[in-house]
């Protein structure tokens, strides 16, 4: 974007530079004058100094917690490896080089550390979502958390930490739809879920869905406790053998996880152990 004064050119580059108190005085006399008489250059402005500030503050618990010396060390082992990989030769199709000013200034001196953050987090959750694909039984993908009952248990963790009381409040609760819905679920698992498994005492039952774990169907049964707390029982067929319950804690959430007849079972939520393992107990006996 760019807006035309006294033959010069004032670009989105200029307006940054403008705000962070880069520019010579008198470029930033002319930059003054055109935002006078110009009411698209000053909403321009506005938009980029709004854009600039409040992305300090929303990264600034992730700075706290991020592992800097790692992502810094994570990311230049990345860039080498990169530019070891990179065609020796320009092409056409190569996207531009994006050049860094030396002397950053001002907001953008937070820039270093938020874009580490923001690498972290993307792959966090982009490792986080690859539990749901066919590369979630990869290899290389199982051996970063363990076995493949641990990857999947961690997948179903990492999505039911994102779920809230609202998250379950546009739930159909019509018996008939209900029923239905545990149906469909259980023609897709190679299970019979019987209608007694949203009839457990202290939870509400919500809905039944069906989701995906590598290549298997996996069960999510959605409950709420206390009309407050979601909790999920999860199912999906695995190459384990027949394994008593036992608790973890993965993601913030308590679990507690079993095996049986070629199928892990789990379920989760952010409630008292000895009540999740109460109303597992119970759904083990139905299942």
């Amino acid at each position: 974007m760019t807006s035309e004064l006294n033959d010069q050119t004032v670009t989105d580059e200029t307006l940054v530079a403008y705000l962070d108190g880069e520019l010579p005085p008198g470029e930033r006399s002319s930059v003054e004058s055109a935002l006078e008489s110009d009411e698209e250059l000053r909403e321009r402005l506005a938009l980029l100094d709004d854009g600039a500030r409040p992305w300090k503050d929303a990264f600034a618990g992730l700075l706290e917690q991020a592992p800097m010396e790692k992502l810094e060390a994570d990311l230049a082992a990345a860039i080498q490896q990169q530019a070891e990989q990179a065609p020796t030769s320009g092409s056409a199709d190569l996207p531009p080089i994006i050049k860094v000013p030396a002397n950053d200034h001002g907001n953008r001196r937070w820039w270093r550390p938020a874009m580490a953050a923001c690498v972290a987090v993307t792959l966090l959750v982009g490792f986080a979502a690859g539990y749901g694909t066919n590369e979630a039984q990869n290899p290389e993908v199982v051996a970063a958390v363990g076995t493949e009952a641990e990857a999947w248990r961690q997948a179903v963790a990492d999505y039911q930490a994102l779920y809230t009381r609202e998250t379950l409040s546009v739930a159909l609760t019509d018996p008939v739809v209900q029923s239905a819905g545990l149906q469909r679920v259980s023609k897709s698992l190679g299970l019979t879920l019987p209608d007694s498994v949203s009839e457990v005492g202290g939870l509400d039952y919500k809905r039944a869905q069906i989701l995906k774990f590598g290549s298997q169907p996996l069960a999510q049964l959605a409950y709420l406790y206390k009309d407050e707390v979601p909790v999920a029982f999860c199912i999906v067929r695995l190459d384990e053998t027949d394994r008593a319950a036992s608790n973890e804690v993965r993601s913030g959430l308590n679990i507690v996880h079993w095996s049986k007849g070629g199928y892990s079972l789990m379920l989760v939520g952010d409630l008292p152990v000895e009540e999740l393992n109460d109303f597992a107990r119970e759904l083990e006996g139905r299942v």
